[in-house]
């Protein structure tokens, strides 16, 4: 179809009347007799040129004029047609996989490098900008090209592993009608983003796939990290096809490895004090999960044990533990130094020998940040006004036992098995929490702040209790007095990347990228995190190792790529028609020219 988009403009055809008639009204041209002609002879025309040539020349520029106005007119028309053309949606929503997978290095360019390229080529007028890290963050929404394109540029690839689907959901409640969805990923991982996928262009959004999945066919990475004591237990998998040899190196100690196609293996190595960095080698194309980093405790931990009748089990327990110095002190105890010691432990103390100053130098512990251990006995009522707020319960008498119950998800109770005791001290309590209850709802382990410091209740007396038996009441003991010392367990400061660390107020935080101030901050990078306890982050992700995948194309979901909509426009023809307007004047010019009369 055709037409004019300003008819009016045809009005200037109108300029054509005064023109012609102009042309018609002109003069005859006047025959004058030249007497010096009279002396040429007379020459009979031979059949020159043709009279309609002739005429035709006569009239050239008339006819030139006339057609330039008719041109000029039309143009002034705007005259157009319809065509029907394919073209892509103008508003554009960008997934981008910035996963630790997109880390594995593909022909000297990382799968990230070349997807967040991809992506910035893509953008168009309108451009959101979805990035999939250990969160899923829309970074820039309804932007113009130049605003997605350097927010993609900027953007870089984190050591997390994330959500894919929830990025492309997240997309797609972005998009408007006419939107395309790009994803720009290299689809490996556990997520399910094909059931994201098909959810949009059920939608009836175009959704395009570009895969970057090149190299890491050959991948062995660490995949976990294991705390017991002062050892850290390193699983280390191969995700080959083939069987590969993997050193394993740790702070002076090392191990090697076989894996077969597929397996997994494990070695174990002491932790030493500061911790260090594991490591595999030879490393591969996703150097990520070829290094761990492990935050160990900075020095021993000084602990006295105040008693009148020694535990042998509790004993043995501090003994075993590398980290833990401790020394043991018979009631009474003479005047000591309480700032020297991470935790004093009261057990099995006579009540007639445990004397006021003692209890006000253990306050000293207190005082300086550590912490402080009552552990229960038969007599424990009597020592409450000796303990003061150094002890959280109110006593009663010995019952027999009915059960123990784990009631928080503090680490040093979470996955222990406490048999229930024969007997207990029946308590009710008066300040702080309760972790593990009798089957009546008596603490038996409980633990509150005081001052700087912190008080831990232990309720499973030695003659009354089987805990002792157990492989995990060494690990408890530990965990127990890194709680009241004030210190994380090597568990707490070994995290994943993506965890937060949280604090009550800010501080400065020095991170793998640099120094932060701040409250909480997300370790979405492998490396140190110095606060006033120094904390690592490792991948630790089987499926995130697992950086192989099957190509999109042959999923069900991969079966689109870059969808266009047909559409019919108006195609406009107004510059080419001033352009034969400008050819005509030229034309009379060079006519004009020709004849001589300019």
């Amino acid at each position: 179809m055709a037409g004019f988009s300003t008819p009016l403009g045809l009005l200037a055809l109108a300029s054509l009347a005064p023109l012609i008639i102009l042309y018609i009204l002109q003069p005859d041209p006047r025959k004058l007799e030249v007497p010096t002609l009279d002396f040429l002879p007379n020459l009979e025309d031979e059949g020159g040129s043709s009279p309609v040539l002739e005429e035709l020349r006569r009239n050239l520029i008339l006819l030139i004029q006339i057609a330039a106005l008719i041109l000029a007119a039309i143009a002034l028309g705007a005259p157009y047609i319809d065509v029907t053309r394919s073209e892509a949606a103008d508003e554009t929503v960008v997934v981008l996989d910035a996963t630790a997978s997109m880390a594995v290095e593909d022909g000297g360019d990382t799968r990230f490098d070349l997807a967040a390229e991809h992506a910035a080529d893509e953008v168009t007028g309108s451009t959101s900008v979805v990035v999939v890290g250990s969160s899923t963050n829309v970074v820039i929404e309804d932007g113009s090209a130049s605003e997605a394109a350097s927010t993609i540029e900027a953007t870089t690839v984190t050591d997390a592993s994330g959500n894919l689907a929830s990025g492309i959901s997240r997309g797609a409640a972005l998009a408007g009608d006419d939107a395309r969805l790009i994803v720009a990923s290299d689809f490996s991982g556990a997520s399910d983003w094909q059931g994201a996928v098909e959810e949009a262009r059920a939608q009836g959004l175009a959704v395009e796939l570009a895969q970057y999945a090149g190299g890491g066919e050959d991948n062995v990475g660490i995949v976990d990290l294991s705390f017991s004591g002062e050892q850290v237990t390193v699983e280390v998998a191969n995700f080959g096809d083939e069987t590969v040899t993997r050193d394993v190196e740790f702070g002076g100690q090392s191990d090697s490895l076989t894996l077969g196609a597929g397996d997994f293996g494990s070695t174990t190595f002491t932790v030493p004090s500061g911790g260090g960095t594991v490591e595999l080698s030879p490393r591969d194309s996703f150097p990520t999960d070829d290094v761990a980093y492990v935050a160990g405790q900075p020095d021993r931990l000084d602990v006295l044990v105040v008693t009148n009748d020694e535990n042998r089990f509790l004993l043995a327990a501090l003994d075993s533990m590398r980290d833990v110095n401790h020394e043991v002190e018979t009631a009474p105890v003479p005047d000591f130094d309480g700032s020297e010691y991470d935790a004093v432990v009261f057990d099995e103390v006579d009540e007639s020998r445990l004397l006021d100053r003692t209890v006000r130098n253990a306050r000293d512990t207190v005082g300086a940040g550590g912490g402080v251990v009552v552990v229960a006995q038969d007599d424990l009522s009597a020592l409450e006004e000796t303990y003061g707020d150094l002890l959280q319960v109110e006593a009663g008498n010995v019952a027999p036992g009915d059960g123990a119950n784990v009631v928080s998800e503090e680490a040093m109770v979470r996955n222990v098995d406490f048999p229930p005791p024969e007997q207990y001290v029946e308590a009710d309590l008066v300040d702080g929490r309760s972790l593990v209850e009798s089957g009546s709802g008596d603490p038996l382990i409980s633990t509150t702040d005081v001052g700087n410091g912190r008080s831990l209740y232990y309720g499973f007396m030695r003659d009354s209790s089987e805990f002792h038996n157990s492989f995990q009441y060494p690990v408890f003991w530990r965990d127990a007095l890194y709680h009241a010392a004030g210190r994380e367990t090597l568990t707490a400061m070994n995290r994943e990347t993506g965890d937060t660390l949280s604090f009550a107020e800010e501080r400065s935080v020095e991170t793998p990228t640099g120094t932060m101030t701040a409250s909480s901050v997300v370790m979405e990078d492998e490396g140190f995190y110095e606060a006033d306890t120094v904390y690592s982050a490792n991948l630790l992700d089987s499926t995130e190792s697992e950086v192989t995948a099957p190509d999109v194309e042959e999923t069900e979901a991969g079966e689109t790529a870059r969808e266009t909509q047909e559409a019919t426009v108006p195609f406009d023809l107004t510059p080419y028609v001033a352009l034969a307007v400008l050819a005509f004047v030229a034309a009379e010019v060079g006519v004009l020219r020709y004849r001589g009369e300019i």
